[in-house]
Protein backbone atom coordinates (compact mmCIF):
# COMPACT_ATOMS: atom_id res chain seq x y z
CA UNK A 1 0.00 0.00 0.00
CA UNK A 2 1.33 3.63 -0.90
CA UNK A 3 0.15 6.28 1.62
CA UNK A 4 -1.71 8.98 0.48
CA UNK A 5 -1.54 12.22 1.58
CA UNK A 6 -3.72 15.37 1.90
CA UNK A 7 -2.98 18.81 0.23
CA UNK A 8 -0.79 19.64 2.96
CA UNK A 9 1.54 17.10 2.29
CA UNK A 10 2.20 15.78 5.73
CA UNK A 11 -1.43 13.96 6.46
CA UNK A 12 -2.10 10.26 5.52
CA UNK A 13 -5.28 10.45 4.90
CA UNK A 14 -5.50 6.56 2.48
CA UNK A 15 -3.59 4.06 1.20
CA UNK A 16 -3.60 3.17 -2.54
CA UNK A 17 -3.55 -0.39 -2.94
CA UNK A 18 -0.77 -1.07 -5.25
CA UNK A 19 -0.78 -5.35 -5.31
CA UNK A 20 -2.65 -8.00 -3.74
CA UNK A 21 -1.24 -11.37 -3.64
CA UNK A 22 -3.43 -14.07 -4.70
CA UNK A 23 -4.77 -15.14 -1.40
CA UNK A 24 -5.65 -11.43 -0.77
CA UNK A 25 -7.46 -10.78 -4.12
CA UNK A 26 -9.89 -13.49 -3.29
CA UNK A 27 -9.99 -12.78 0.26
CA UNK A 28 -11.09 -8.62 -1.34
CA UNK A 29 -12.30 -9.90 -4.39
CA UNK A 30 -9.73 -7.54 -6.33
CA UNK A 31 -7.26 -7.58 -9.04
CA UNK A 32 -3.34 -8.02 -8.49
CA UNK A 33 -3.09 -4.56 -9.15
CA UNK A 34 -6.41 -2.47 -7.97
CA UNK A 35 -5.56 1.15 -8.17
CA UNK A 36 -8.03 1.72 -5.53
CA UNK A 37 -7.52 2.94 -2.15
CA UNK A 38 -7.86 1.16 0.81
CA UNK A 39 -10.82 3.59 2.14
CA UNK A 40 -12.83 3.27 -1.24
CA UNK A 41 -12.52 -0.90 -0.77
CA UNK A 42 -13.03 -1.15 2.75
CA UNK A 43 -14.87 2.00 4.26
CA UNK A 44 -14.93 0.25 7.50
CA UNK A 45 -11.30 0.53 8.66
CA UNK A 46 -12.09 4.33 9.78
CA UNK A 47 -14.20 3.11 12.10
CA UNK A 48 -12.79 0.72 13.14
CA UNK A 49 -9.14 1.20 13.95
CA UNK A 50 -7.67 -0.65 10.95
CA UNK A 51 -6.59 2.64 8.97
CA UNK A 52 -5.09 4.27 12.19
CA UNK A 53 -3.30 1.17 12.67
CA UNK A 54 -2.38 1.00 9.09
CA UNK A 55 -1.03 5.06 9.32
CA UNK A 56 0.90 4.24 12.76
CA UNK A 57 2.88 1.73 11.75
CA UNK A 58 3.84 3.72 8.65
CA UNK A 59 4.66 7.13 10.28
CA UNK A 60 6.52 4.93 12.96
CA UNK A 61 8.60 2.72 10.71
CA UNK A 62 8.55 -0.47 13.10
CA UNK A 63 6.59 -3.53 12.62
CA UNK A 64 3.30 -3.74 14.13
CA UNK A 65 0.47 -6.17 15.03
CA UNK A 66 -2.68 -5.88 14.86
CA UNK A 67 -6.24 -8.23 15.41
CA UNK A 68 -9.72 -7.18 14.65
CA UNK A 69 -13.15 -9.01 14.21
CA UNK A 70 -13.89 -7.87 10.79
CA UNK A 71 -17.47 -7.62 10.02
CA UNK A 72 -17.93 -5.51 7.55
CA UNK A 73 -17.33 -4.40 3.57
CA UNK A 74 -18.20 -7.62 3.20
CA UNK A 75 -15.96 -9.87 5.41
CA UNK A 76 -17.30 -11.63 8.73
CA UNK A 77 -13.76 -13.00 10.20
CA UNK A 78 -10.91 -12.84 12.64
CA UNK A 79 -7.99 -11.29 10.91
CA UNK A 80 -4.09 -10.68 12.25
CA UNK A 81 -2.43 -8.25 10.56
CA UNK A 82 0.98 -8.00 10.26
CA UNK A 83 2.41 -4.28 8.54
CA UNK A 84 5.29 -3.07 8.57
CA UNK A 85 6.90 0.69 6.32
CA UNK A 86 9.35 -0.78 3.22
CA UNK A 87 10.81 2.02 2.04
CA UNK A 88 8.29 4.51 0.74
CA UNK A 89 4.84 1.54 0.94
CA UNK A 90 3.25 -0.57 3.81
CA UNK A 91 3.49 -4.27 3.36
CA UNK A 92 0.47 -5.61 5.40
CA UNK A 93 -0.24 -9.59 5.36
CA UNK A 94 -2.81 -10.94 7.13
CA UNK A 95 -3.92 -14.15 8.97
CA UNK A 96 -7.75 -15.14 8.52
CA UNK A 97 -8.33 -17.57 12.31
CA UNK A 98 -10.91 -18.88 11.03
CA UNK A 99 -9.31 -22.79 11.59
CA UNK A 100 -7.89 -21.52 15.02
CA UNK A 101 -9.34 -22.13 18.43
CA UNK A 102 -12.08 -19.98 19.43
CA UNK A 103 -12.27 -18.42 23.52
CA UNK A 104 -15.22 -18.91 25.03
CA UNK A 105 -16.08 -14.78 24.75
CA UNK A 106 -15.65 -15.33 20.82
CA UNK A 107 -17.83 -18.65 20.70
CA UNK A 108 -20.82 -16.35 22.78
CA UNK A 109 -20.40 -13.28 21.10
CA UNK A 110 -20.69 -14.88 17.19
CA UNK A 111 -23.75 -17.35 18.99
CA UNK A 112 -25.34 -13.88 19.77
CA UNK A 113 -24.71 -12.27 16.37
CA UNK A 114 -26.39 -14.95 14.41
CA UNK A 115 -29.41 -14.82 17.00
CA UNK A 116 -29.45 -11.14 16.28
CA UNK A 117 -29.17 -12.18 12.57
CA UNK A 118 -32.04 -14.36 12.72
CA UNK A 119 -34.16 -12.18 14.80
CA UNK A 120 -33.59 -8.82 12.43
CA UNK A 121 -34.15 -10.93 9.39
CA UNK A 122 -37.60 -12.29 11.43
CA UNK A 123 -38.77 -8.27 11.62
CA UNK A 124 -37.64 -7.55 8.24
CA UNK A 125 -39.88 -10.20 6.82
Amino acid sequence: MRPLYAPNGTDIVDFILDYLNPAAQRMADLPEQPGITALTRFPEMAANGTFDFYRRTYLAGTPGNFEINYQADGLDNYYRIAAQRCGEVLVASFTDTTDQTRTLVEQALRVSQAVEKAARAEVER
